[in-house]
């Protein structure tokens, strides 16, 4: 048996059951200036415990894109979102997909991009606050970024505190924030490439360069 409602904002959808059970939904936005949603056409698929199992979405623009969920015990614990190819392709990656935990919270985002390179990123929550993340670039090939790893730190209220970059030469620079705004750049040169140890650049507020200090290298 098939069911149309529509909402207040026009939008209509086509309910489609099986022995009363709903296992699929089809709706359609208005066109023109009718249109209240990014969306012509989403399609939902429901799983036997009417949990939305895969999405399939079609942009005013003529994009696509189809979403993944999965479950553990009524719990959705990840979400792939696949892009359309070609024509249909409104973002810079192919696939996207998003780790949650029992609270809901994003653990992990992956990324596989459309020229084939990758990147991840884990959250880290105290008391569902995120606290840190770190992502990391893809490798070798798969890599499209010039560093290798970004651990970035946030205060509670969620601002930046710091964001430290490992780069694909060995070194590594650390810039502390405050409230948000970046007060220094510490460069470790660890590859041994330059006559430093290490260079501490102080910015002002406004993001002018104050000055740089030097840690030399002791020869001899």
């Amino acid at each position: 048996m098939d069911q149309l409602t529509e909402n207040a904002s026009g939008v209509q959808t086509q309910g489609v059951y099986e022995n009363g059970v709903l296992i699929s939904d089809v709706s359609t936005d208005g066109g023109g200036q009718q249109s209240v949603e990014p969306w012509a056409t989403r399609e939902r698929f429901y799983d036997g415990s009417r949990q939305i199992a895969r999405e399939e979405f079609v942009f005013d623009g003529g994009t696509a894109r189809s979403a993944e969920n999965t479950y553990a015990n009524g719990i959705r614990t990840m979400r792939t979102i696949t892009d359309g190819a070609g024509a249909q392709s409104s973002a810079n990656w192919s696939t996207f997909t998003r780790s949650f935990d029992a609270d809901g919270h994003i653990i992990r985002d992956d990324f596989v991009f459309d020229d084939g390179t990758t990147r991840s990123a884990e959250n880290t929550h105290v008391n569902s606050i995120r606290t840190a993340r770190t992502i990391t670039d893809g490798a070798d090939a798969q890599s499209s970024a010039n560093w290798t790893v970004l651990q970035l730190s946030y205060a509670a209220d969620g601002s930046l505190s710091q964001n430290v970059a490992d780069w694909e030469n060995g070194d590594r620079s650390t810039f502390p924030f405050e409230a948000g705004v970046l007060t220094t750049r510490i460069r470790e040169d660890l590859n041994d490439d330059q006559p430093f140890q290490t260079a501490t650049t102080t910015y002002a507020p406004d993001g002018s360069v104050i000055g740089t200090s030097y840690v030399w290298d002791v020869i001899g």
